[in-house]
């Protein structure tokens, strides 16, 4: 592949000579791991030197059962059976798309035969649904689209065609009105209009909710394009520094552009110049619009589209595999009135992960947790030699990480493949160009035996293609999670797959809660610990009649006899070599999670305090403090033995109090019968139970004894029974004592042993303002 690479950094002249030489699969790989935003024009005669990106799985993966094209609102209603005489042939695009286009997908790159559900409703309707808009003769027919499909069907390709079509058609028209202006324009001079145009104005925006999805279609968008002169592919997207992207974006075309909400408003409010020049985007696509809106981008969306040309001068095509009431608004906030919705998943169809085995266990202590894990990737291994690909979910990054170190020690020592099993670690903390890497290794993985151990950042969106099994670890923040995270197995080829759900036993509840409708089996420790045994002794009696490949077959001698004593082997590992600032921070972490997360797990910090003690000492093989902060200890209904650092938060008498040392400081209220109502908040220093200690207050009194009604914020210093010194600040309404009707309202300070007595004090002042009235012949009035 040869590629050219705009930049003015002199540092970058080197890798940029190097892509224009016929090795081109280096440009690729450097955009893949986040050095360059853009790979321009590329040729197919370096198509065998970048066959690594060229797997067989993406044939597999885009070539499925196929569906009649529909051009109105459902898709299925004429979906033909699953043979290969009735599916749709890419051939029948010939004369609707440019040669090179369909040389790409049929030779080339994709090599494909036949169109999945999703691309047979969408590319018949070319070449009518990209034609160029003109206002003075509107299209007839509509030019938005609404598609329901699903993750896997190969809808990327079903949006990127008409995007790459609608491009070429608009630049064409561009080249042939220059021709119209300048009729003695030879071809230099036309070229260089074009290419000014297209790097003025987008042809295709494309957003997706996640920083690898958007990789993802990059590539791919790479890979259909690779045969077009000059033809640029951007990407736009968090965890990558700005100043390249943008230095990209100014200095080079803008073909195709692949963003993240984020960056994509971040460069929109803050670069200039970047607002007017998205301005003339011909078609806006939203790529798993359904979460976009799960992740809480609607605001982006919508702040986007208003920067955009307004519909139906701008096309847009949504794509979701869900179309709720939040989709159906934002569908009438972007797309044209005259829009088709195309529906390419059957009514009558079961959602993709009730067609997956899906098991769970809850292990009766924390210590069962790692041995179960690794007999679970034992198993796969033994059930699927030599092409295992076990994807393991955990809940936070540093328990990713921790784990990730933990599995990496102890696989070789008791896993059937051993030292041939290949692991990766992917989460948030890693740096962009790293994640893709992984991501691109575990994707084009497709021989031997591989672990990818990762949090959240591959359940949506992403294709790993051959997914043998998905192994959630821990509760899931919620039921979509959980499907989402189902969903990495049992696509393309591979359409067995299988999902296990391990979970500790004060997680139970999040199973009733929010898996009813979740159809899970329980598979028992010892169940998986015979079955695995079992199965070992079966290989270990003949690998031959087991496997006929050899390259699958395990070495490092009986395997039975390994997974008969991985608890021996853990101990052996890791007791010792775990860091003891790891486990607690992961412990903390996860504890932090469930509090963040109690609405939908309904796992209270305080329940897993006494299990998470349990479940650090078997990772580290003694007793650790894990000094757990206090906030996450509220809801714990007992105070732990020995342990000063806790503070312990319970309710009495209307109030919170937080015992410490014998030592109570409340905010209360309360409603006493004896001197009138009593009600504050107040401040307690006790020593003791009785009401002699240091009290100080702020309070509101309704007294009804000699001195009348009184209200009063006050604070108090008693040393006895009798009240002590008390000193206030008091609105009283009185009856003075000749009778007078007239109220007396003084805001005073009655002082007692008052040391600023005689200095300027309120009295002081009180007393001298009383003489000054009475010689003015006043006081009548004031008392």
């Amino acid at each position: 592949m040869a590629a050219s690479l705009w930049t003015k950094s002199v540092a970058l002249l080197p890798a940029a000579r190097i892509c224009r030489c016929s090795s081109a699969a280096l440009a690729v790989h450097a955009l893949r791991a986040g050095r360059f935003s853009s790979v321009r024009y590329a040729s197919a005669a370096a198509l065998k030197e970048s066959r690594e990106y060229t797997t067989s799985h993406d044939a597999a993966r885009e070539a499925s059962t196929s569906s009649r094209p529909r051009h109105d609102v459902d898709a299925n209603e004429e979906q033909a059976s699953d043979t290969a005489e009735e599916q749709v042939p890419f051939d029948s695009l010939e004369g609707k798309v440019s040669p090179a286009v369909l040389r790409a997908l049929t030779k080339d790159s994709f090599r494909l035969t036949h169109m999945t559900p999703v691309q047979a409703a969408v590319l018949p309707l070319l070449p009518d649904l990209v034609e160029p808009y003109d206002p003075e003769n509107p299209p007839a027919g509509p030019r938005d689209l609404l598609v329901k499909a699903r993750t896997g069907t190969g809808k990327t390709l079903g949006f990127l065609i008409p995007a790459v079509e609608s491009r070429l058609k608009r630049i064409r028209q561009h080249a042939e009105s220059v021709t119209k202006e300048l009729p003695s324009a030879n071809r230099v001079t036309i070229s260089r209009a074009v290419e000014q145009f297209a790097r003025k104005n987008v042809g295709a925006l494309i957003i997706s909710p996640t920083r690898e999805l958007a990789t993802q279609i990059a590539n791919e968008a790479i890979k259909l394009t690779r045969s077009l002169d000059r033809f640029e592919v951007r990407l736009a997207v968090g965890g990558l520094p700005k100043r390249p992207q943008l230095r990209e974006w100014n200095l080079g075309r803008r073909d195709i552009i692949v963003a993240t909400p984020g960056r994509l408003r971040d460069f929109i409010e803050n670069e200039p110049g970047f607002k007017d020049a998205l301005q003339t985007t011909d078609i806006f696509i939203l790529d798993e619009a359904d979460t976009l809106l799960e992740m809480g981008f609607r605001e982006d969306i919508e702040a986007i589209a208003r920067e955009l040309k307004p519909a139906p001068e701008r096309q847009t095509f949504m794509f979701s595999a869900t179309v709720s009431k939040a989709i159906e608004q934002i569908a009438r906030a972007t797309l044209d009135k005259n829009h088709v919705f195309l529906n390419c998943v059957p009514e009558n169809a079961a959602p993709t992960h009730l067609s997956i085995p899906q098991f769970y266990t809850a292990v009766p202590s924390p210590k069962e947790q790692l041995p179960h894990i690794l007999r679970l990737i034992a198993e796969d291994q033994l059930m699927n030699p030599g092409k295992s690909k076990v994807l393991v979910f955990f809940p936070t990054t540093s328990m990713t990480k921790l784990y990730s170190a933990i599995i990496n020690d102890v696989a070789p020592v008791m896993l059937p493949a051993g030292s041939n099993t290949h692991f990766g670690e992917l989460h948030g903390k890693k740096q962009m160009a790293t994640r893709v890497r992984t991501s691109d290794w575990f994707r084009q993985y497709s021989h031997g035996n591989a672990v990818m151990l990762t949090s959240d950042v591959s359940a949506r969106g992403v294709d790993y293609p051959n997914v043998t099994r998905v192994i959630q670890v821990g509760a899931p923040n919620s039921a979509d999670t959980y499907v989402h995270r189902v969903g990495r197995t049992g696509r393309g080829s591979n359409k067995q797959g299988r999902a296990d759900l391990v979970i500790m036993p004060w997680e139970l509840g999040f199973l009733t809660w929010q898996m009813k409708d979740i159809p899970l089996k329980e598979l028992p420790v010892n169940k998986l610990k015979e079955d695995v045994v079992a199965l070992a002794k079966k290989y270990d009696e003949d690998p031959e009649a087991f496997t006929k490949d050899r390259r699958a077959r395990f070495r490092g001698g009986p395997v039975a006899e390994r997974l008969e004593n991985v608890d021996d082997a853990i101990a052996r590992t890791l007791h010792g070599r775990v860091d003891s600032m790891d486990i607690r921070d992961m412990i903390v972490a996860l504890l932090r999670y469930y509090q963040a997360n109690y609405s939908t797990l309904r796992v209270a910090p305080g329940v897993a305090a006494d299990g998470v003690h349990e479940w650090a000492a078997a990772l580290a093989g003694e007793d650790i403090d894990l000094r757990i902060p206090s906030d996450l200890l509220r809801n714990e209904n007992r105070r732990r033995g020995n342990d000063r650092q806790n503070r312990s938060y319970r309710r009495d008498g209307g109030g919170f109090s937080n015992d410490r040392n014998d030592r109570r400081n409340s905010f209360s209220r309360r409603d006493r019968d004896d001197d009138g109502g009593y009600r504050g908040f107040s401040k307690r220093d006790r020593d003791g139970g009785d009401r002699d200690g240091g009290y100080r207050s702020f309070s509101r009194r309704d007294h009804d004894g000699e001195d009348g009604e009184r209200r009063s914020f006050s604070r108090r210093d008693r040393d006895g029974e009798d009240g002590g010194e008390r000193r206030s600040f008091s609105r009283r309404d009185r009856d003075d004592e000749d009778g007078g009707d007239r109220p007396k309202r003084a805001f005073s300070r009655p002082a007692s042993g008052n040391r600023w007595e005689g200095r300027g004090s309120h009295a002081v002042r009180r007393d001298q303002a009383r003489s000054r009235r009475e010689a003015q012949g006043m006081s009548a009035y004031y008392d």
